[in-house]
Order: C-alpha cells, then sequence, then structure tokens
C-alpha cells in the first residue's frame, strides 16, 4: 500500500501540474486603405499589444474594448503624420487558461504604415 502511494502522489502531482494551461489563438485581418494604384510607399510595419487577465471570471474587457486598447497602443507608439494611414490591419487575439481559474487574453494589431504621394 505504501508503495502505491509513493508512486501515485508524484503521478498526481505530475498530471496536475503538467495540464495546467491552455491556449486558444484567433484573429481578423481588414483592409483599412485602398492601396489599388501605385501612389503610395509602405514606411514600416507597426505593432500594438493590451492584455486582461480574468480571475474566477471576474475582471477584464471585452474583445471589442480589448482591440481597441490595443489599436490606441499602436497610434500612441507609431503617431501618424500627414498623408499617412494604416493598411493590411490583423488583430490577434490569443486567451490562456491557468489551471482553469486563471485566463489571460491577449490582443495584438498590426499594421502598414502607408504614406501617400
Amino acid at each position: 500500500m505504501k508503495k502505491i502511494l509513493t508512486l501515485f502522489i508524484p503521478l498526481l502531482l505530475a498530471i496536475f501540474l503538467l495540464s495546467g494551461c491552455a491556449a486558444l489563438h484567433s484573429g481578423i485581418m481588414s483592409d483599412s486603405a485602398s492601396l489599388s494604384s501605385a501612389n503610395f510607399k509602405i514606411l514600416s510595419n507597426a505593432k500594438g499589444t493590451a492584455k486582461t487577465t480574468i480571475v474566477l471570471g471576474f475582471g477584464g474587457l471585452k474583445k471589442d474594448a480589448l482591440a481597441a486598447e490595443a489599436k490606441a497602443d499602436l497610434l500612441r507608439n507609431n503617431p501618424l503624420r500627414e498623408n499617412q494611414t494604416l493598411a493590411n490591419a490583423t488583430t490577434d487575439f490569443k486567451v490562456t487558461m491557468y489551471l482553469g481559474v486563471v485566463m489571460v487574453t491577449k490582443a495584438t494589431v498590426t499594421a502598414d504604415i502607408v504614406e501617400f504621394r
């Protein structure tokens, strides 16, 4: 009986520790500028992120608010000048669960900064 317990407890602990995390990825791509003619130049790729944590169902932001926060972060770090806009914008979400108790959602918005001539 003691031998069974010495094998069972470490096995149970290993299962508990190794099965505590899961992740889900999703994303959306949209084109916010008309790039049909050759009157533009792609300057750079910009990125903004936002993260929220929910513990036992309490706290956090909804996905649309999280995406808006990530876009605001993108524009704060990469302010647009005259004749510039964002193109090929993508919004990606990563949801990570820890032990079924804590859920962390991270939104990442990336876009090309385009300058029109």
